[in-house]
């Protein structure tokens, strides 16, 4: 499932490090896209281009909040959220993790953390910062869950919850394998 990507990587590997102009182009664009996305997967109104103005020139949009949605959810029982996120920091470092592939591992503990659902709000929204920190730590850009892919990204991390998450895994390799061809694709043509 990862043969593609990882070969896709090795090749933004070979021209590591990156030129600092096309690190900050990358910057700018993953700041925006990742901003956008993340807040219409949660159900903002707000456009790609009304971002990049909020994010790049600080403009306010007239009519908008930034909490225009808020999703309904039946967390945990609170008195049940310290032990769950004690196990999972613990799943995090354990030797089973340490042998899965690193989109597997972000993917796996996206979905652990959102089931976990330790905050009032924002637990989509950190889960997907959690998921990009192990992508980005293993080499890998930032995976951004596109608004198009909504409606499959909640289904598939109700699949994953019910013990089947190969088509959330899925989703997420789709994700990276869109940034690594942004990346590649900015790249000196040689």
């Amino acid at each position: 499932m990862f043969a593609r990507l990882d070969e896709k990587k090795a090749r933004l590997d070979s021209h590591r490090p990156l030129p600092p102009a096309i690190l900050a182009k990358l910057a700018e664009f993953f700041r925006v896209d990742w901003t956008f996305h993340s807040n219409a997967i949660e159900g903002s109104t707000i456009t790609l281009a009304e971002t990049r103005a909020i994010l790049l020139d600080g403009v306010t949009i007239g009519g908008k909040s930034l909490r225009e949605h808020l999703e309904v959810i039946v967390p945990p029982d609170v008195s049940t959220v310290p032990s769950l996120m004690y196990d999972f920091a613990r799943w995090l470092g354990s030797d089973e993790t340490r042998a899965m592939h690193a989109i597997e591992f972000s993917a796996r503990a996206h979905f652990k953390f959102v089931n976990i659902h330790p905050f009032i709000d924002g637990n989509g929204r950190t889960a997907r910062v959690l998921m990009n920190l192990i992508l980005i730590r293993a080499g890998f850009p930032p995976a951004v869950i596109q608004v198009k892919t909504r409606a499959p990204y909640y289904v598939a991390l109700r699949q994953a919850d019910a013990g089947n998450p190969n088509d959330f895994i899925a989703l997420i390799a789709d994700a990276v394998e869109r940034s690594l061809d942004i990346y590649l694709d900015m790249l000196p043509k040689s």
